[in-house]
């Protein structure tokens, strides 16, 4: 929008981070203030050569303050925000990897409310520091974060704990986590991810599944892929008929019965509970590949069924 002139959103409970208006090379005026954005401020604002007046004041705005040219510098008011300096500059290199990893997350507002300032070891949540200032842990397990994984965790150069669980996060693992040679825990379970995981080294202390946790949708998709091929391969070798039965009066499935022994029946049932619980509606449902293998090794018995038939998110087929 080249002509606009004035944009006046002040006081309306706006979330997010400041839409890119560098195009609006006619614009004067940008009041935002009293709102609740967050992020960094885009510097096109200081680009723009005829904006006269700018107004950011009682936000969650992070990052550094944006610089103009000082022979043209607007009347400003940036008061109550979260920056890191009180004059345009650059922030601490680990605030500068911290709100890249937010932006990557949509700079949620849960974050903003504690990242401000310059030192990310005092006195912001989610995070670990060592005594000598450096990330030993970032957790930002059950948030509910939408987004994708930063690729700038690979400036954490001496974390320990990457912990990412039980939000909505897509994409994929980065193979960049790799480089982190004194990562020893990552968690991203329960997630939408995809793909498939990169090749740490033998050499870190890293162990499947107790120290990366996986899940995601696709990974559910394989587990059940991998189930139906069993009970193929199971009813080929062994059963000549198979009948499935659905009892609608107890809304109960009778699931199996099979011309043959119990032990092969169990084993079929055993795979069939397995499955419902793979593809549960809520990621957050689904167990983990240890949990399904204890399951699988376990007693059939000790499988419940009727808190996934019963669920009104799942459709009985």
């Amino acid at each position: 929008m080249p002509k606009l002139v004035e944009v006046n959103l002040e006081g309306n409970s706006i979330e997010g981070s400041i839409s890119d208006l560098s195009n609006s090379t006619s614009l004067q005026y940008l009041f935002l203030a009293n709102n609740r954005l967050t992020g960094v401020v885009p510097p096109f604002l200081g680009l723009l050569n005829n904006i006269s007046q700018v107004s950011l004041e009682n936000n969650w705005l992070q990052g550094p303050l944006p610089a103009f040219n000082k022979s043209r510098a607007p009347k400003l008011n940036f008061t109550s925000n979260g920056f890191c300096l009180d004059h345009p500059g650059p922030c601490d290199h680990r605030v500068t990897t911290l709100l890249q990893v937010a932006q990557t997350l949509y700079y949620p507002f849960l974050l903003a409310q504690s990242w401000r300032g310059n030192n990310p070891c005092q006195d912001w949540n989610f995070i670990t520091c060592d005594d000598k200032g450096n990330i030993r842990t970032v957790n930002l397990t059950n948030l509910n974060l939408t987004g994708t994984i930063s690729l700038s965790f690979k400036n954490l150069t001496v974390l320990e704990g990457l912990y990412l669980g039980g939000n909505r996060l897509n994409g994929s693992i980065l193979d960049i986590l790799t480089s982190l040679r004194q990562l020893k825990i990552l968690d991203v379970s329960n997630n939408n991810l995809s793909g498939s995981l990169p090749p740490f080294s033998k050499k870190k202390p890293l162990s499947l599944p107790q120290a990366m946790l996986f899940s995601s949708i696709s990974a559910g998709v394989g587990v059940i892929v991998m189930i139906f091929v069993a009970i193929s391969y199971y009813c080929k070798r062994h059963f000549s008929r198979i009948m499935l039965n659905k009892d609608i009066k107890e809304d109960k499935i009778r699931l199996l019965r099979f011309a043959s022994g119990k032990d092969d029946e169990d084993i079929i049932k055993k795979i069939l509970f397995v499955g419902l619980w793979c593809i549960q509606m809520n990621p957050s449902d689904r167990p983990k590949m240890c949990k399904v293998v204890e399951m699988l090794q376990g007693k059939l018995e000790s499988i419940s069924l009727e808190s996934i038939i019963s669920s009104p998110t799942v459709p009985l087929l």
